[in-house]
């Protein structure tokens, strides 16, 4: 589908060239056009192209759909806020499963004390909830705000940070992804006639993370991360 949708264009456009050709050849026998009509063709035959072409390269990412703003009370959609005040409160349980990225366990953790290294600067806000439990086990759940363009939902294009415990080091890494968008939208013609505004506003959401950690409560922690939050 992504090769259809490059090849595509070309292949419409040479048909169209092909039919302007004849038509001109029919129109200088048969007919007296003024070049004012041809344009008003010329333009016609770019918008039904643009028609034809545009539904089918959309196809190539069908798994992205458009969502609904869920506002606050204050009226602002703000999930930073939402996903950063309920893990500080340790209320990971009521935070929307869509913000949730990936899930993993470490079990029979060995040592007394670990150490948690984030090896990027800009990376996930890291929460350390320490709770009573039997088995040495080291939780982990990563959770994302999601990718959100002009009501558009990429957040599943979005890869979580990689957790690894080597030894008695927890490492967290950020993965760096860029994105290159071509958003279409209705025209300034079609614009005219739907009633929608002239002037285009985007809206743009990144994709902020967090990793939530629970360890046993009497594991200690070495060194001291910038980024690293405890919850009594």
């Amino acid at each position: 589908m992504m090769v259809l949708g490059a090849i595509l264009p070309i292949v419409l456009v040479l048909l169209f060239g092909l039919f302007f050709f004849i038509a001109v050849k029919i129109g200088k026998k048969y007919l007296t056009i003024k070049i004012t009509h041809w344009l008003l063709l010329i333009y016609v035959g770019v918008l039904v192209l643009a028609s034809i072409d545009v539904p089918l390269f959309a196809q190539e990412h069908n798994q992205i759909e458009r969502i609904d703003y869920k506002d606050s009370e204050d009226g602002v959609n703000d999930p930073f806020s939402e996903i950063f005040s309920k893990l500080s409160d340790g209320q990971f349980a009521e935070i929307d499963p869509a913000y949730l990225q990936e899930k993993m366990s470490f079990d029979d953790y060995p040592n007394n004390s670990i150490k948690i290294v984030s090896n990027t600067n800009n990376g996930p806000q890291i929460f350390v909830e320490r709770v009573e439990k039997d088995v040495s086990t080291i939780e982990v759940a990563i959770y994302s705000t999601g990718l959100v363009v002009d009501g558009l939902d990429f957040s599943s294009l979005l890869k979580p940070s990689q957790v690894e415990l080597t030894e008695s080091i927890l490492t967290i890494n950020s993965i760096y992804q860029e994105f290159n968008f071509a958003i279409a939208g209705n025209g300034y013609p079609i614009r005219q006639f739907t009633g929608e505004s002239m002037f285009e506003h985007h809206s743009f959401r990144s994709g902020d993370s967090f990793v939530y950690l629970r360890i046993p409560r009497d594991l200690e922690i070495d060194g001291n991360v910038d980024s690293l939050l405890l919850i009594n």
